[in-house]
């Protein structure tokens, strides 16, 4: 799990210099991405909001299915 949440980051932090908001590629996955009605929680959710706030970094969630459609997308270029 720990490894997802570097993963996403790594992605994340790779974008800044491309996109004025980030598209941060979510899955839900609890207790790291808890997912309540249209609002997202949890772990790896509090870190990143945490990170994104020192960094003064506009972001959204993107949210998938699962983890390689995180990384097929990043490899599209559509995250």
């Amino acid at each position: 799990m720990i490894k997802k949440l570097i993963f996403s980051l790594l992605i994340s932090f790779s974008l800044v210099a491309e996109a004025a908001k980030l598209n941060v590629g979510i899955v839900v996955d609890p207790p790291f991405v808890i997912q309540q009605n249209e609002r997202y929680t949890g772990v790896s959710i509090a870190i990143w909001e945490k990170v994104a706030e020192k960094a003064n970094l506009e972001y959204r969630y993107q949210l998938f299915a699962n983890e390689d459609d995180v990384i097929k997308a990043y490899n599209e270029g559509t995250l």
